[in-house]
């Protein structure tokens, strides 16, 4: 019985472990891509070694090629917009410090603290750490220039995208079952359905909502090409 239900045999053996790491064929979507701009840079470069080394054995599905070319500058200038907003949140506490010594009137009760000296530090330390964010941002990729992250990837990733040979009505055909799956709470994608995003890429209509569930069919329609 054990061979008839692989799909649940969730523990290897070492030789089966040390075979998928040696065999397998390396499949990323799109997040991972994109957390390539989300990363620090040495976690970022350590990544980008990890898949040149494995240039031969790594792939991705089309339509993950697709989202990472939609969603790159959208990721980009969320980066610089958490930077902004930490900025904000240093300024705000700065001003929340000075606001809720005041309301203790120190000063007027001859308290030993030294209420200005404090809210001096305080200051010194904020405008440090915003001037060190100052400078991270100054930094970042900008959304107008040049990316050379970009060019990284589509390097490493040149001649191992999937076919883009996906017909509409094919791809309305997968969404069709994709609905029926949803319906049933049936993976992949099923926690999307309220996605209503629709995009159009080369006279393609894409539906947000059932991007899992055609990457998915991408994966093994190559696998299935590939044996």
């Amino acid at each position: 019985m054990k061979n008839m239900f692989r799909q649940y045999a969730y523990a290897f053996t070492e030789q089966e472990y040390s075979h998928i790491w040696e065999k397998s064929l390396f499949i990323f979507d799109t997040n991972i891509l994109l957390n390539l701009y989300r990363y620090q840079d040495s976690s970022r470069d350590e990544f980008i070694k990890i898949l040149e080394i494995l240039e031969d054995r790594i792939w991705i599905p089309h339509h993950v090629a697709l989202e990472f070319k939609r969603n790159r500058l959208v990721t980009i200038k969320s980066r610089t917009n958490l930077l902004i907003e930490a900025k904000e949140a240093i300024s705000q506490s700065q001003k929340t410090l000075v606001s809720e010594l005041n309301k203790l009137q120190i000063k007027k009760k001859h308290s030993p603290v030294d209420v200005d000296n404090i809210k001096e530090k305080f200051r010194i330390l904020s405008d440090e750490l915003s001037k060190e964010i100052d400078d991270t941002i100054s930094q970042q990729q900008k959304i107008n220039e040049p990316d050379p992250l970009e060019e990284k990837i589509d390097t490493i990733f040149d001649s191992r995208v999937g076919s883009e040979n996906y017909t509409q009505e094919k791809i309305d055909a997968l969404y069709r079952k994709a609905q029926a799956k949803y319906k049933l709470k049936i993976s992949p994608g099923y926690l999307d359905e309220k996605k209503d995003e629709v995009c159009v890429d080369n006279q393609i209509v894409y539906q947000k909502k059932y991007a899992d569930y055609l990457i998915w069919q991408q994966i093994l329609d190559h696998v299935k090409e590939k044996k």
